[in-house]
């Protein structure tokens, strides 16, 4: 027994003087790349440079480091020598990954202006900086997809704790540059044609209004046709989406499975201000695009929308724009009150007043696409914008948008890979812009059990400052039959997995029975309710569901996608996730306060958010539940 103690205690010291040294050189590669991708976020491209540099040289010592006579020994040891392959294979996984990053930056570095080359500048897209890219993107996602497949075939069992906790880390590392890295030379293997470089692209543009909101952000109120021909773009001037005459539903092709079903009881993809309440916008997109062709003749390429807040995000590079025939003057600080309130009071004629809110559009996306400096900062203010879902752009190119996809800026109404998903979308039904005035809070509380199981419960907290009276009926209401000023007439929809069952609902404290459907393989519950002027309502929504983490009651992970809404007041959310019992939570994808085996996110998301956790139990209790499962 002594003996065996001895052995022991000797092996963990030879393991530890064999991979001390190669550690320390696999954290500081990894801190480098880290340094790296902040400072390519900054424009620092010398010093991203010279960071992925750094990098690859630390990964390279750190594999040289595995070929010594100690850590042979090492290797050779049960156990201990899967460890060794492990840390071998993350040397040479970063060793990859730094070659990319550096190819990538050092062709970005070697533009005119860096990385601000890539913004529009003199109203034009800079297609031909953008397509020269595109090797450069292929070679780095080559050395991507390397480092992802040597970690993959790396040894995932019987490693030591914080080695598999690293192979965790490094996959998830490698496998999310890789997407990101996939999408991004679709978008550019195919930018050129979206830009018209091989002939003139037509693109319809609506103008979104979170103040009364639909399911892919808000109601449509002025639009233009958005002509790209080598680069350049030029708006048509905007008109109200009424303008357009509508049609009926089944005179339009159904733009995704099951739209029809969902969506004709409100008028359908032929209905200019309803066609988007769906929360898909690609479907959304679809519907216009389609009933623009039968009402004007023209086929279009694609589509785009922008609210408030896109303009917002403008006006603080270009600063204010003055708007002559309204005699105002338009900045960051008040453009989205102007745009989704103030207007209504200020031109009370609806055709007269959205030709207007176009105007001050064309007016800032002109300016904005028509400066030639602050490249950077237009670029993270379009990043920014798309991101949120403020900006979404939809291309009838299947390659351009599989790339919007991969890169999750799609506004697609689907899970981000597997796990579980969860939305909460409002569809206002007030003909009114009550919206303007709501807030709203989202919980999202889920117990994980049994085998791959869940218990989630929705939490939606509603509270309407619309006030009953001041403000024009456009903006108050009612505009309904029954209705009161100021009521906020809302159809909410909670989403879930498709395997996912009601289990309970109650609106303030009384159970409901709620409406249920499915779109795009995603179950969804409804409800539909009124909150009068000044008043708040509640509803809490309890769901089981299965197949929704990954592992067994010893160790796991848990993958949630979250979407969110556009929405003037910016929804606070909370995510809580409770691992199954007997187990504690070890790591997660974002930052999050961690307290056993529970794990909270608050927080106020864009378009997405994506959140992983991993879990197990201790070591005994997981050796055990082993044991019994054998």
């Amino acid at each position: 027994m002594l003996w065996l103690v001895f052995s022991s205690a000797l092996l963990a010291v030879v393991a530890a003087a064999a991979t001390d040294g190669v550690r320390r050189d696999l954290q500081a590669g990894r801190a480098a790349m880290q340094k790296g991708r902040s400072a390519v976020g900054f424009g620092n491209l010398d010093l991203a440079a010279s960071s992925f540099k750094e990098a690859e040289a630390r990964f390279q010592a750190a594999e040289e480091g595995t070929h010594t006579s100690l850590f042979k020994v090492t290797g050779a040891i049960p156990v201990l020598g899967r460890t060794a392959d492990v840390v071998r294979d993350l040397a040479l996984a970063g060793e990859q990954l730094a070659q990319g990053g550096t190819r990538l930056v050092e062709a970005v570095a070697s533009l005119p202006d860096g990385l601000g080359s890539l913004a529009p500048r003199g109203g034009r897209l800079p297609i031909e900086a953008l397509a020269g890219l595109a090797d450069d993107v292929a070679a780095a996602e080559e050395s991507t997809a390397r480092a992802a497949q040597i970690v993959m075939d790396s040894p995932s069992s019987m490693l030591l704790g914080p080695v598999a906790e690293a192979r965790r880390a490094a996959l998830d590392q490698v496998v999310s540059a890789d997407r990101a890295l996939s999408a991004t030379r679709d978008i550019l293997e195919r930018l050129p044609d979206f830009a018209g470089a091989n002939g003139t692209r037509h693109y319809f543009f609506g103008a979104i209004n979170p103040a009364e909101q639909r399911g892919a952000g808000g109601i449509m109120g002025a639009y233009s046709i958005l002509t790209v021909e080598g680069g350049r773009l030029s708006f048509s001037p905007f008109h109200p989406v009424q303008s357009l005459p509508s049609f009926d539903p089944d005179q339009v092709a159904e733009p995704s499975p099951g739209y029809r079903r969902n969506y004709n009881q409100y008028g359908g993809a032929g209905d200019w201000l309803d066609a988007n309440m769906t929360p898909d916008f690609p479907s959304a997109a679809r519907a216009a695009m389609a009933t623009y062709e039968r009402a004007e003749g023209l086929r279009l390429d694609g589509m785009l929308t922008a609210d408030p807040y896109a303009l917002q995000a403008m006006l603080e590079i270009t600063g204010p724009a003055r708007i002559p025939s309204l005699g105002i003057r338009i900045d960051a600080s008040n453009v989205v009150d102007f745009l989704a309130n103030e207007a209504f009071s200020s031109f009370p004629g609806p055709i007269a007043r959205k030709e207007v809110l176009g105007g001050v559009a064309k007016d800032v996306f002109d300016r904005f696409l028509g400066m030639d400096d602050k490249g950077i900062a237009r670029l993270r203010a379009i990043a920014k914008t798309v991101a949120a879902g403020h900006i979404q752009v939809y291309s009838a190119d299947p390659v351009f948008q599989e790339g919007l996809s991969l890169a999750g800026v799609s506004g697609a109404f689907a899970m981000d890979g597997p796990g579980d998903f969860a939305s909460v979308s409002i569809n206002s039904r007030s003909g009114a812009k009550v919206d303007y005035y709501a807030s709203r809070s989202v919980s999202y509380s889920v117990l994980l059990g049994g085998e791959h199981e869940a218990i989630a419960t929705t939490d939606l907290v509603l509270t309407n400052d619309a006030p009953p009276s001041g403000q024009p009926r456009y903006v108050i209401g009612p505009n309904v039959e029954g209705a009161e000023p100021g009521d906020q007439i809302s159809l909410v929809t909670f989403a879930c997995p498709a395997s996912c069952e009601l289990a309970d609902a109650e609106r303030s404290g009384e159970r409901i029975s709620m409406r249920t459907g499915s779109e795009l393989g995603l179950t969804w519950y409804q409800d539909f309710f009124t909150i009068p002027s000044g008043e708040s309502a509640s509803i809490s929504v309890q769901t089981k569901q299965s197949g929704v983490w990954e592992g067994n009651s010893s160790a796991g992970s848990y993958r949630l996608t979250l979407l969110g809404q556009a929405t003037i007041r910016p929804t606070d959310v909370t995510i809580q996730i409770t691992s199954p019992a007997g187990t504690h939570i070890t790591w997660t994808s974002e930052p999050m306060q961690v307290d056993g085996d529970t794990a909270t996110w608050r927080g106020t998301p864009g378009r997405q958010v994506v959140i992983e956790v991993r879990f197990q139990a201790s070591p005994a209790l997981g050796l055990w539940r082993e044991l019994m499962r054998l």
